[in-house]
């Protein structure tokens, strides 16, 4: 790890957030991809054709992480496997395809959908000795598959949060809409896209639509395990969920949005690219289609491109030279705060 050049306090009203500086070093944008997105639960943005295949390859977090994985189904249970033979390193599957044996095309070694060596030329005999594929802890919330890393804390204790503040929801009946969903290029550090998701301070100014969808008096942002839960009441009639709310904003540390609305569930992962560009990957999944394009999760287009209009603004002045280090508001970015705390405390211990 680098040495640390400055720390954010944890007295909210005396704290200082990050210096521009600490959006331009590359250096840290490294760090930043090995010590704080290998440790997470990471939510896939298109489900997997596992119906149609044995073996799907992807690349979790291209660009950032680009770690190559195989999500497999031996039919009886989906895992999350690496898609690098242990051999010499080669990829073993560039496409979606069908079979009950993974083979390395290098050189020939063969594994099970369970990840056992089956098959291995030069070493005959030895086969019992040679390392499986590492395998994922793999978790499913209806139609979304999240991975991580083994020592990952349970994805049911980090989502604990949503059930608890609106109870019973349907995630069984989710259905992905891709024809809802959208890849978007935002000219922005990816922390700054998160710090702006982490506050409702913004609402009144930069979405108009929303702030008429909910109460602005009741926004709320409290830290929660994993990460950050905002909740919004209705402003006069509309759907809401149960337990009341417009809306629940999910913040999972360090770069996933799952946002629970009455007609469903839109996922927002941030894809880290340079220290200018992140990809955001904007997904939706509905579980009731009657109320799409009600309420506080009407319009979400709209509001991405507002969200991305003000986040390329603030990376244009945080760069400035006369630019120090800013203030946090109380309580309204209790969750940007602790955002960087956990950001640093990841980097620096």
């Amino acid at each position: 790890m680098i040495c640390s050049p400055f720390t954010i306090d944890p007295e909210l009203r005396v704290a200082r957030t990050p210096p521009g500086s600490f959006y331009d070093d590359e250096e840290l944008h490294r760090t930043m991809n090995e010590v704080a997105f290998a440790s997470s639960w990471q939510a896939l943005p298109d489900p997997p054709a596992l119906q149609r295949f044995d073996q799907v390859p992807l690349r979790l977090l291209p660009g950032s992480l680009d770690e190559p994985i195989l999500l497999v189904h031996d039919g009886e249970r989906e895992r999350a496997l690496s898609n690098v033979c242990t051999h010499r390193g080669a990829l073993l599957v560039d496409a979606a395809r069908r079979g009950k044996r993974v083979a390395c095309p290098y050189h020939g070694r063969c594994f099970s959908l369970g990840g056992e060596v089956l098959a291995a030329p030069g070493f005959a005999g030895r086969e019992a000795e040679l390392p499986p594929l590492p395998e994922l802890l793999l978790a499913s919330l209806g139609p979304i598959r999240w991975l991580a890393r083994e020592g990952t804390p349970p994805l049911a204790h980090v989502l604990a949060s949503l059930d608890a503040a609106a109870p019973g929801l349907p995630w069984e009946r989710l259905v992905s809409r891709p024809d809802l969903g959208a890849d978007y290029e935002v000219d922005a550090h990816w922390a700054l896209y998160v710090e702006n998701y982490l506050e409702g301070l913004h609402i009144p100014f930069v979405h108009p639509g929303l702030d008429q969808a909910v109460e602005r008096a009741s926004y709320r942002s409290v830290v929660v395990p994993g990460g950050v839960l905002q909740t919004a009441q209705v402003r006069g009639k509309g759907p809401t969920l149960p337990g009341g709310a417009a809306a629940l904003y999910l913040w999972l540390f360090p770069n996933t949005m799952l946002n629970v609305y009455p007609w469903g569930v839109s996922l927002n992962v941030v894809q880290p690219e340079t220290t200018r560009r992140c990809r955001v990957a904007f997904r939706s999944f509905v579980w009731a289609p009657e109320h799409l394009g009600a309420g506080a999760g009407a319009g979400l287009d709209a509001v991405e491109l507002e969200d991305e209009a003000v986040v390329a603004r603030v990376r244009r002045g945080v760069g400035a030279g006369l630019y120090g280090r800013g203030h946090y508001a109380d309580p309204a970015e209790t969750g940007v705060h602790h955002f960087h705390r956990l950001l640093t405390g990841a980097l620096w211990g």
